[in-house]
This record gives C-alpha cells, structure tokens and sequence, in this order.
C-alpha cells in the first residue's frame, strides 16, 4: 500500500523526534491501518511524556491495536496522562473501572473521573452524565442540567446527544425553555447513520421540590426483580430494566453499525446469513463501547446475579415487518465454543431487553414449556441455555415471532459461565 503524501510529510516532520509530531505520525498511521508502525511511534512519543500519546497507546493496549492486549499496561499509560490533567485519561480509567478487573469497581472514585472529563470537554463523560441526571425525571434541577450536557455535547457535533436531544423535544420532554434547530439536529444525527427513533415516551417530568445534584453513580445500577416465569427451563421477566431514554441511547448507538444478521455454521465453526433469521444487527464490540453503554451492561448482567465481564458484547437487532429469528438455541456447539474464547466456558444464560413497543407481533416463544413474553419498552427476558447439571439445554429452544407492524428493536447479551472480557 502506498503511503498517502500527508503520511509522508509527517514522516518528515517526525524525523526529529519531537513528541507532537511524533503522535500525529502515529494517528495517521492508524488511519492508514499501519497499526504497529502507529504503534511504535505511539511509544516514543508516550515515553517523552506526550499526555495524548499516553492515551492513544492505552488504547491500543487495551484494544489489540498494534500490539498485544495488556490491561496493567493500558492503566499505567492512563495514570501517567491523568497526572498530567488529560481528560482522555480520566474517562477511560472511569470505564475500565466498571469492570473490575483493570481497576477496583470504586463508584465514588469512577464518579470522580467522570466529572472530571466532563469539565475538560470530554464529549463522552457530558453524555454520561446527562444519562445519568436523566434518570431523575422528578428532579427538574437534575432534568435542566442533563438537558444542557445534551446540548453542549450537541453543539462539539455529537450524534448521539443530537438524536436524544431530538427525542425528547419530539416528546415534549424539554425543561429549560430553550429553542433547539430539530432539523439540524436530525441532520446531524443521520449524518452518523443512526436511525429514525420508535416513539418511545419516558416518565412524565415532574418536580418533586427536590433541586439538588448528586452523583451517586452506584444508584444507577439498581435493577428492578426479575420474577420467575418458568422452572425448567428458567425464565424470569422484569419491567423497566432500561428506561424509554436508555433505549433510545442503545438504539442510537447500534444503529449505524447494523449489518444482516447471520447464524453458526457448524461445518466451519463460522456465522453465515441464512433464511432462519431475517433480521440486521450490530456487535457493540468493546472498541465501540463508551462509559454508558458499559454501565447500562453492568446493571443488566448484575439484574439476574451475574457479572458483565462474564458477557460477550452487547447485540443490537432490528427487525422490520415480516422479519423473525425461526426457532433455536443460543448455547453454543463444540466447534464455534472451541473457536470462541474456550475458557470462559458455554454461554451460560441469555438476556434480552426490548427497546420499544412493537405495534403487532415480535413476541419471544418457548415452544417447549409454552411461554410466550410480548415486546414493552425496558421490559427483560433471562432465561438459562443449561441445566442443572451445567450440560446444554435443548429445552432452550426459543424463537422471535416475525413482526407484523411496526419495528422491533432489541438488545440481547450472551452471558458466559466465566470472565469472558479482558476489562
């Protein structure tokens, strides 16, 4: 591949080693896909103290990106840029905290960090917060200022904080009285390829006379019971596990990544499409992951007693009418678990959360012990794919009935029976 003239000039200006220049190589050697390269230069520039540096070669620790992954290395990186006041710094250490490998699961610490970014400008921690104040729909000072992070994330050309900002002036869920260009909003949102919203109305805002801010992150991760539908195979269902907004976010930020959804092949342990599902989705891998969305997986893994590092990544479907997923099971065969991460083990239950109401259809079915849980926005279905005995269960067997109107959106997580993340 020939390097493009822009790439040659950085080499050039690289040549004498300064830092900065040093760093914008390795950017554009990214862009180039020239990972180790980019990585090497990464290096130099980290180790002569360049804070931004530091963040970019974490996060190529972190994601294999040129290099290997190695989470203590990826910290280190990270505390030395922190140090330095880099609001990159803060944030990824917020979120590699969430899990609890890399860092200790300190909310109050994570909180910190968050602030912290938010205030450097760090567009990802205003969203995570305005998430957060967001939740407080009885709270007009936590609704006012969740508004406003919206719409400052909004104004630095942010997608996603355009399309929710969209949705709640669409649903009359505006507070401060301000004017917003719905037009350029959605403009700028599909721009991103994030798709129209489902109505998706929230809790009326209300004011309970309560006008103060507080950050207390660990009370967001409090899931509503999941009560027991059947013995064997488990199944439990729990209402409002994501609130109408949280799936709107999780909708916005699978959206622009859905492709045809495809099925295991099991003479070559690969997933091909096939007639069986007609649906499109999108892997929210953990380079596409931000602060929130680990969060909102953190509190639907702890709501039926497991550990989101436990989870593959977080599946966004969409289907249209006439689409479906025929019936199947979700655990997986002895060729495609050989190939996939072994040591973490059978995927030991599935977690499904639907992201809004679907106007005709779309319901899941058990055919064998005969359930059947209909679509609501924020409502959960978990159900285990093993039995007592830790063996496969072919009474697992579910399906998704197709859509006769409307659209269904839903988020499913695939929960391993041991750690299946590296943070």
């Amino acid at each position: 591949m020939t390097p493009s003239p822009d790439v040659e000039r950085l080499r050039r200006e690289a040549a004498n080693g300064a830092p900065e220049a040093l760093h914008a190589l390795a950017m554009a050697l990214i862009v180039e896909e020239e990972a180790e390269q980019a990585h090497d230069h990464m290096r130099v520039a980290a180790q002569a103290g360049h804070a931004g540096a530091q963040v970019e070669l974490a996060r190529m620790h972190l994601y294999a990106v040129g290099t290997d992954v190695d989470v203590p290395q990826a910290v280190d990186w990270l505390q030395r840029a922190e140090r330095a006041q880099h609001p990159g710094a803060s944030y990824a250490l917020a979120s590699i905290a969430l899990g609890g490998i890399g860092l200790e699961r300190d909310f109050e610490v994570i909180g910190h960090r968050l602030l912290t970014a938010a205030k450097g400008g760090l567009v990802p921690a205003m969203r995570a917060l305005a998430m957060y104040f967001g939740r407080e729909r009885d709270n007009l000072a936590a609704m006012r200022q969740s508004e406003a992070l919206l719409a400052q994330a909004a104004a630095r050309r942010d997608p996603v904080s355009a399309a929710l900002l969209a949705e709640r002036i669409r649903q009359g869920e505006v507070v401060s009285g301000a004017r917003y260009a719905l037009g350029s909003l959605d403009a700028l949102a599909r721009s991103a390829g994030i798709h129209p919203m489902p109505p998706l109305q929230d809790r009326v805002v209300a004011n309970n006379g309560d006008d103060t801010l507080q950050l207390d992150l660990e009370s967001s991760m409090r899931a509503p019971a999941f009560v027991a539908r059947c013995p064997a195979p488990l199944i439990a269902t729990a209402e409002g596990l994501l609130t109408a907004e949280e799936c709107r976010y999780v909708i916005a930020m699978g959206s622009p990544h859905l492709i045809p959804s495809q099925v295991e092949d099991p003479a070559s342990a690969t997933w091909i499409k096939h007639p069986a599902r007609s649906s499109h989705d999108a892997a929210l891998v953990p380079i596409l992951e931000d602060f929130q969305l680990r969060l909102l997986q953190l509190r639907m893994a702890a709501g039926i007693g497991m550990d989101f590092t436990c989870a593959e990544p977080m599946v966004v479907l969409h289907y249209r009418p006439g689409q479906e997923y025929l019936p199947h099971r979700d655990y997986l065969t002895p060729e495609l678990l050989a190939a996939n991460q072994p040591e973490a083990g059978q995927r030991a239950a599935t977690l499904c959360c639907y992201l809004n109401n679907v106007e005709a259809g779309g319901e899941t079915i058990f055919p064998k012990p005969d359930r059947m849980v209909r679509p609501r926005v924020g409502r959960a279905v978990a159900f285990r794919n093993l039995d007592d005995a830790g063996r496969p269960d072919p009474d697992s067997l579910h399906a998704g009935l197709p859509v006769q109107a409307g659209e269904k959106w839903l988020a499913t997580l695939w929960v391993r029976e041991r750690r299946h993340r590296d943070f």
